[in-house]
């Protein structure tokens, strides 16, 4: 069976990016290509487009085209206003997808307020960190359970590959989100042919009614016959 990374599987993850895209008029293979990014590049492009892909999310959950730049404008991750506290009232993402944002942001804006931070090495930063420090690392980035049973690979994995595995969950997550997108847009869509149709049947009712009512009054108001 073809993995979610098979190139060659039309229900993976590279359809999805594919149509994401092109939905957002991004160049094609721009989220392969973020895994040949510097670090600093990766980070700040990533987190990017999951801000975007999320806004987009939002806006069709709720079903209104014209709040999509004010949305735009909503901090992705502040703590009960942001877009992510948005996506949790809606049920659109799950805690481990919530915690994965909130600390690529919390990254995102470690590098982005200070220029020298273009060197920034995801590697040495992980080998960096303590054992607690690693944990919470391992946690924020895995969108495991510890108590999955290949959370000890991915942990394993997290550890010695950071930037592989952090672009792989990243462009998943996002792959997620577009299907979401779609379904959202689906039902969306479903809605509201359904209330086309519900509109043109009460119109249809209320025109019977309007003519019985009609031929109602006219009988009432012919004169009686002697």
């Amino acid at each position: 069976m073809p993995g979610i990374f098979d190139k060659s599987n039309p229900d993976g993850v590279y359809p999805q990016l594919a149509k994401l895209e092109d939905a957002l008029g991004l160049p094609k293979d721009f989220c392969e290509a973020l895994r040949n990014e510097d670090d600093w590049s990766l980070i700040i492009k990533l987190h990017a487009l999951l801000e975007a892909q999320l806004t987009t999310l939002i806006v069709e959950k709720i079903g209104k085209d014209n709040l999509k730049t004010i949305f735009s404008e909503i901090e992705m991750s502040r703590e009960g206003i942001g877009k992510v506290a948005f996506a949790k009232a809606l049920g659109v993402l799950v805690e481990e997808e919530r915690r994965f944002i909130r600390k690529l942001s919390e990254l995102r804006n470690d590098l982005v307020h200070g220029i020298a931070n273009v060197t920034f090495n995801l590697k040495r930063h992980v080998d960096s960190l303590d054992g607690n420090q690693k944990a919470a690392f391992v946690r924020a980035f895995s969108l495991t359970s510890e108590k999955d049973g290949e959370f000890p690979r991915m942990r394993q994995y997290l550890l010695e590959h950071p930037k592989s595995a952090l672009w792989q969950t990243g462009v998943m997550l996002v792959a997620i989100l577009e299907m979401q997108t779609d379904i959202a847009r689906s039902q969306r869509l479903r809605e509201s042919t359904l209330l086309e149709i519900g509109e043109s049947h009460i119109g249809a009712s209320k025109t019977a009614l309007q003519r019985l009512f009609e031929e109602a009054q006219a009988t009432d108001q012919a004169p009686e016959e002697e």
